[in-house]
């Protein structure tokens, strides 16, 4: 998802830069707004509940190319980075869509019927959703270094989460209509502005690797991480 700022901040110190093309921001950005969109459409009701296999092939897709794109980042020597593409890949993208998959054929009443048991619910989901909202908090003060955009992107990405995950846990009369239901949408809102805003930071720096020069202006950090700056 972030790769930081590697690249310019190399233009300072003796060590050798690192190539545009060697930089997966861009990718990764864009990796994690298809995937996102895709959830907030089943939330919001753009995207229909009956496309729930195909969203899940995305999600579990899109967790593949974060994961890769954490590896790169971290080799390319930004482990904080590197390892919160690592955390949207495996643990918000890879298993929740593998669970989906599970759940999917739970649902099959061949299954059911053979083996006499209930189908499967994704209530554990929900309560691991909530450890890893705490999780990618830690992120948030961390991003504020690298970019505003991020900072407020990661901000509204961790409300979602929490909002997602206390609706889930709640009972099915609760989660059809009124309060819990809003929240749900709201969090499927706040999911999209999020993925919007990333999509962002990655055109603005696709834009500027593949013209040598700033097109969209880039946003810069609230405060700076540096040891001379403190």
């Amino acid at each position: 998802m972030i790769a930081g700022h590697k690249p310019e901040e190399h233009a300072h110190t003796d060590e050798p830069r690192i190539p545009s093309f060697a930089d997966p921001t861009p990718f990764t950005l864009f990796s994690l707004a298809a995937g996102s969109i895709a959830i907030s459409g089943l939330i919001l009701g753009y995207i229909p509940k009956t496309d729930l296999p195909i969203v899940t092939i995305w999600i579990i897709g899109v967790g593949f190319c974060l994961t890769l794109g954490g590896l790169m980042i971290i080799k390319n020597g930004d482990p904080i980075a590197g390892n919160l593409n690592l955390a949207f890949g495996v643990l918000f993208f890879i298993i929740p869509g593998v669970t989906n998959v599970i759940w999917l054929y739970g649902q099959s009443s061949i299954l059911v019927e053979a083996y006499s048991m209930a189908p499967p619910t994704l209530i554990a989901n929900a309560y691991i959703f909530l450890f890893l909202g705490l999780v990618l908090a830690v992120y948030i003060p961390i991003m504020a270094s690298a970019s505003w955009l991020f900072f407020f992107s990661l901000i509204l990405f961790d409300i979602a989460i929490f909002g997602i995950s206390f609706y889930d846990l709640q009972p099915a009369a609760d989660r059809a209509t009124g309060f819990w239901n809003d929240i749900y949408k709201l969090s499927g809102f706040l999911i999209l502005v999020a993925a919007l805003s990333m999509s962002y930071h990655g055109f603005a720096l696709q834009l500027k690797y593949g013209f040598g020069r700033m097109i969209l202006p880039i946003p810069g950090p609230l405060f700076s991480n540096t040891p001379e700056d403190r």
